[in-house]
């Protein structure tokens, strides 16, 4: 199979310098469990989250004696929405295969409308399939497919060369989703990169904003401003066909801007799920970040490229509508983002200065344990979901990046991550 740009998943078991696990201030309670039959809707008033302005949220993070507001520090924290714990099952509603198959077409004719599906494009893999001269057409096996003899499977339409050794920027169509989708797996190249000529090795890092900036950049093709970028983006993704109810949205939580050449720039989405306007945590996907070895994290990131106005490039893992909700749990109010700086830096070491790049309100999804102490992760398996305040920040002293997590609930639970932002070069930023 062919090399492809595929952002690298590092597993890290690092413990956080510094980190003097203080017990953040209390709060009252401000939670209720509710019952619901409806697994997709639930039923919960908006509660205030945020009323300080960035400005006002420096101050806040500049009266700490270990913290400071970067100069390009930005906020993803909205002003109020619903706030639920629960917990999160994806993969259950697998489709057979020709429910899969008529699906996969209505995504194909939306991502490429001026293209007509080869037949001699469309392979698959299979739960129990062999394979003699790289992968199965469908067409060639479209009797056990149907029957389900092939166990579960994974569409991939493919026009380029099955033997080449290409990359992102050199690939024509191609798509790929597997029988759940709608729970974020996927990806998609639209073959729009080739007619550019870029070559990721080149690219120069810029910096990284949020998606609500008004900064603009040339693309190839015109300026464009980051946030009217985002906009056509989420607008694209969230706009394609799916057959059942939904209850999630495709969300950029940050762009990270590069020259891609002399004339123009790219912007690079960090891409995540989210639920009624609060973003889950797009970290780095490894599953153990945290230096409690007790806790995984289950990711939820996703990219996506775009060198033109108006047309995505590409995206992977980006395609998100769809969580089941069970013991739902409902907030009237939450942590106050102000104790939660202070609780941020009363968990670090008061030796060094740490840059602030940014603040977030976010889900945070953790996998279970079974009764012999194995986490269990994969598809229909149930995922602890809360919220938490997250900020990022920039450690002077070992110039590495860390995430620090406030339970949004009490401020009581406080997480040091290490994080990497792995970039589009296969670097560090």
């Amino acid at each position: 199979m062919k090399n492809r740009l595929y952002l690298v998943s590092i597993l890290l078991i690092l413990f956080l310098a510094g980190c003097s696990k203080k017990v953040s201030q209390e709060s009252p309670d401000n939670y209720e469990s509710i019952e619901s039959t409806d697994r997709i809707h639930i039923e919960a008033q908006p509660v205030a989250i945020n009323s300080l302005s960035d400005d006002e949220i420096k101050e806040k993070i500049n009266s700490c004696e270990n913290l400071k507001a970067s100069e390009g520090f930005f906020t993803n924290i909205p002003e109020s929405a619903p706030v639920l714990e629960f917990v999160a099952r994806v993969g259950e509603n697998k489709q057979d295969f020709e429910e899969y198959y008529k699906q996969f077409v209505e995504e194909f004719k939306y991502f490429f409308p001026e293209c007509e599906m080869d037949e001699n494009c469309l392979f698959y893999l299979g739960q129990n399939s062999t394979y003699e001269n790289g992968l199965n057409l469908v067409k060639d096996y479209r009797d056990r497919l149907a029957s389900g003899d092939e166990g579960e499977v994974e569409l991939i339409y493919d026009e380029n060369d099955q033997e080449a050794e290409l990359t992102a920027w050199e690939m024509a169509a191609e798509m790929s989703f597997s029988t759940d989708i709608g729970y974020g797996a996927g990806t998609v190249y639209t073959g729009s990169l080739i007619k550019l000529g870029l070559n990721s090795d080149s690219f120069e890092y810029v910096g990284t904003y949020s998606p609500e900036s008004k900064e603009s950049f040339k693309l190839a093709d015109k300026e464009t401003a980051i946030n009217e970028a985002v906009g056509f983006f989420e607008n694209y993704i969230n706009g394609m066909p799916y057959p059942e109810e939904s209850n999630m949205k495709t969300t950029v939580g940050e762009v990270i801007v590069y020259k891609v050449n002399e004339d123009s720039y790219g912007y690079y989405f960090n891409v995540s799920s989210s639920y009624q306007g609060v973003i889950y945590d797009y970290g780095m996907p490894i599953s153990h970040r945290f230096s409690d070895v007790d806790t995984f994290f289950a990711s939820c990131r996703g990219d996506a490229f775009m060198a033109e106005s108006n047309c995505m490039a590409f995206a992977s893992s980006s395609f998100y509508r769809l969580q089941l909700m069970d013991d739902v749990v409902r907030y009237d109010g939450v942590y106050s983002l102000e104790n939660a700086i202070k609780a941020a830096s009363d968990e670090l070491t008061s030796e060094v200065e740490f840059e602030v790049l940014k603040a977030e309100f976010v889900y945070l999804p953790i996998y279970f344990k079974d009764e012999n102490n194995y986490v269990q992760m994969g598809d229909g398996i149930p995922r602890s979901t809360k919220p938490y305040w997250k900020f990022t920040m920039y450690n002077t002293n070992d110039g590495k990046n860390y995430d620090v997590y406030v339970s949004a609930k009490d401020g009581s639970d406080v997480k040091c991550a290490p994080y990497i932002n792995v970039n589009i070069g296969g670097g560090e930023n």
